[in-house]
């Protein structure tokens, strides 16, 4: 795919980008665009390899009320756990995975989850095999390998169709038989040398070509096959984000600095403001409920981290603003407009915008980052009708006036008193302006 950019307006550019991600790449269900979920973490960061089925279940105890509308099974569930236990595929799909901790499979908590009105998503790394796993003794034709890989993480070889085909049925019969509603295909190793071992040096890059097309023909085998699935592309936090995988997926973990169990909002505000650049659709973990934080990671969705099985008083702060990436979502369909540099510094301001134009209407998010000096800056905001009247609304504290569009382009002072602290700024076309 080719982009040609019109006109001068460089800012513009990342809004055109975009458009045609939206309008021709992303993937959608019965017609309509399918946006990163808002869920909630199990295991992940708590039981790790002792999870249980009654522990995923005290999850999601937990979060009932509070608007989520997925539950995440990560890592931890198979045989001999993560990572030693990949690559213990066969049939029946319960024979090896899920182990004893698991002894129903994940039906049960499948069948959980949709009572709760949410979907299901399920971690596998389908293209790790290891040296102890049930595939590497049973098709070790099908397993890559390089002098020195060790035990711990060998390739299964997509680009043997036989292999593909069976990695492909097993997949979908896990699908079927949990009720999965989220395919998570985490990717945790180096694939290189295990390619470039496989190929004679007049033939370096064949292996690649022929596992990459096995991987997106598994894929389109398994969205066939299971119309409501969408898959998540992680590949150890974004690492894998290209068009052919922006069409069948989208990141829900985009990068796995959120794995550090705390949270980096400076980071999360860079992650999010860079890639929404390019990939309008896109998710993360989040470690604190307090707006600042949240607002630099949220996005169309946003998952859970912290464990708030016994902290009832992160439920009413969560559930406040998982409303509010709900109310938000539409506007992260629509252009983008970064309104400072994109850095890291901690002595700077980090802003955007996102606007509908055929909703006339959009929000500016801006970010006072701890050492920043300044308490005031004026932001023109972007792709406004000069001949309309705006009503501004602050997401905290309400009402900030009605404001002329032209007025607004030439530009919007915001104020920030206190640093940490962000400012959501709502707005709404309410009529033509007079005299414009």
């Amino acid at each position: 795919m080719q982009l040609y950019g019109f006109g001068d307006d460089l800012a513009r550019r990342p809004s055109q980008m975009r458009s045609t991600m939206l309008s021709h790449i992303v993937p959608r269900i019965g017609g309509a665009i399918v946006t990163p979920p808002i869920t909630h973490l199990t295991t992940s960061f708590y039981e790790l390899n002792d999870s249980t089925e009654a522990d995923v279940l005290s999850h999601l105890d937990s979060i009932k009320g509070l608007g989520f509308e997925m539950l995440w099974l990560d890592a931890y569930w198979t045989k001999d756990g993560f990572p030693n236990g990949m690559g213990h595929y066969g049939f029946p799909i319960q024979r090896a995975e899920p182990p004893d901790r698991f002894p129903h499979g994940l039906k049960p908590i499948g069948d959980a989850a949709h009572r709760d009105g949410m979907g299901f998503l399920v971690w596998f790394e389908p293209e790790r095999v290891t040296g102890i796993s049930r595939v590497a003794h049973e098709h070790p034709e099908w397993v890559m390998h390089y002098p020195g890989d060790g035990d711990w993480g060998r390739v299964y070889n997509l680009g043997d169709p036989v292999a593909c085909a069976w990695l492909t049925d097993y997949l979908s019969e896990c699908i079927s038989a949990w009720g999965v509603d989220v395919f998570r295909n985490d990717f945790n190793i180096d694939p290189l040398p295990f390619w470039q071992h496989a190929d004679a040096p007049d033939r370096q890059g064949m292996a690649e070509i022929r596992y990459i097309e096995g991987l997106y023909g598994m894929w389109d085998a398994l969205l066939a096959r299971h119309p409501g699935l969408t898959i998540d592309n992680c590949a150890s936090g974004g690492r894998r984000i290209d068009l052919e995988m922006s069409m069948r997926s989208y990141p829900l973990w985009q990068s796995d600095t959120q794995c550090g169990s705390k949270a980096i909002p400076v980071n999360d505000q860079v992650q999010n403001g860079g890639l929404s650049l390019y990939v309008p659709l896109h998710s993360a973990g989040v470690w604190g409920f307090d707006p600042y934080n949240f607002r630099s990671i949220a996005t169309t969705g946003v998952s859970l981290c912290p464990d708030i099985r016994d902290d009832a008083s992160a439920f009413a702060q969560a559930q406040k603003m998982i409303a509010e990436v709900k109310s938000l979502r539409p506007y992260y369909l629509g252009d983008y407009y970064p309104l400072t540099p994109i850095r890291l510094r901690q002595v700077d301001w980090c802003c955007w915008q996102y606007h509908r134009a055929d909703l006339d209407a959009g929000f500016l998010m801006c970010f006072r980052r701890e050492q920043a000096p300044f308490i005031a800056a004026e932001f023109p905001l972007q792709g406004l009708n000069p001949h309309s009247r705006y009503r501004l609304t602050d997401a905290d504290t309400g009402d900030l006036g009605i404001y002329d569009g032209d007025e607004l382009s030439a530009g919007y002072i915001v104020e920030i008193d206190e640093a940490p602290q962000v400012l959501l700024v709502r707005y709404e076309a309410i009529s033509a302006s007079s005299g414009k």
